[in-house]
């Protein structure tokens, strides 16, 4: 466990406020990084021994009075209808440049930066890796991939993991494909997919990415590096059956409606999140499972 303090960025977010509570129930000292004064879900009312609350954008500049020996970077634009290529270049590429300026100041030994899967784009191969080129990149995953690069210029003073994600699911969950689905499922509506038989496995709880960075936390390195990292559910399912899983789940009337193929499917690889850090996901049909019991439960 860390001695001082960890800043998590983005903690009003859907995975800070989950990253933070978890940090707090395992034992660590945490501080939350908002950029309003309005609370964060499920964030402490007030600061205690174990928690405080600083507020600050980090486009612009930040400081901390406390002793950090961690930060976990969650503050970003997610992606939302209309969010311009602009508004994704100031919420990600210029607050991660403040997180890092903020952790130069603080000598912060370790950061765990967030980033994703959309930074490897139109990638040809059917199984992104790590080592997978970068091609063709939307907006939101070019900025992330940015970020990355950024991150390398500091990478010689302190620990940087960076795990790339696809959409994450859990409760108070952002929109993304399985969210969508589980949606149209509740309203009985008709759910129309492609291809229906490829593996799937684009998607992670948050549970497991609260784990990873416990995993990170509990880690003796702390040699100065940059280490890039994919996570995603484990044991891929097909499409269709991620579908009539969720179909199931919340007892909807969905027609599953088949639209044949389109584009090219891919599988996440997590060899290396599993092989060097432990990473022991729920599998896709359990994480699917999981978060269509708690949209149900949180309606």
């Amino acid at each position: 466990m860390t001695q001082g303090w960890v800043l998590v960025t983005g903690a009003g977010g859907f995975v800070g406020g989950h990253c933070v509570q978890r940090l707090l129930e395992a034992g660590h000292k945490v501080i939350a990084l908002l950029r309003s004064p309005k609370p964060g879900a499920g964030l402490p009312s007030g600061d205690t021994n174990t928690f405080k609350r600083i507020e600050g954008d980090l486009t612009q500049r930040v400081t901390c009075p406390y002793p950090v020996e961690t930060i976990v970077h969650l503050a970003a634009q997610v992606v939302f209808p209309g969010i311009t290529a602009s508004q994704f270049a100031r919420g990600n590429i210029l607050s991660t440049l403040g997180m890092f300026e903020l952790a130069q100041l603080l000598s912060v030994k370790t950061v765990i930066m967030h980033s994703s899967i959309s930074v490897y784009g139109q990638a040809p191969s059917r199984n992104w890796t790590e080592a997978t080129l970068s091609t063709a990149p939307a907006p939101y995953g070019a900025s992330k991939y940015v970020c990355e690069l950024a991150a390398r210029d500091f990478a010689d003073s302190m620990r940087i993991v960076v795990p790339r994600t696809p959409g994450i699911i859990g409760p108070g969950a952002n929109p993304n494909w399985i969210t969508s689905l589980v949606d149209k499922a509740r309203r009985h509506e008709p759910v129309r997919i492609h291809n229906a038989d490829a593996p799937f496995n684009s998607t992670l709880h948050v549970a497991d990415y609260c784990n990873f960075v416990l995993s990170v936390l509990g880690s003796k390195t702390t040699d100065a590096c940059m280490d890039i990292v994919n996570l995603a559910a484990r044991k891929p399912l097909a499409v269709r059956d991620v579908v009539e899983t969720i179909v199931r789940e919340v007892s909807s009337q969905s027609e599953i409606v088949d639209g044949g193929p389109a584009g090219s499917p891919v599988t996440i690889d997590i060899g290396k999140a599993q092989h060097q850090y432990g990473f022991s996901p729920m599998t896709v049909g359990d994480a699917v499972t999981r978060y269509a019991d708690e949209a149900g439960a949180g309606s």
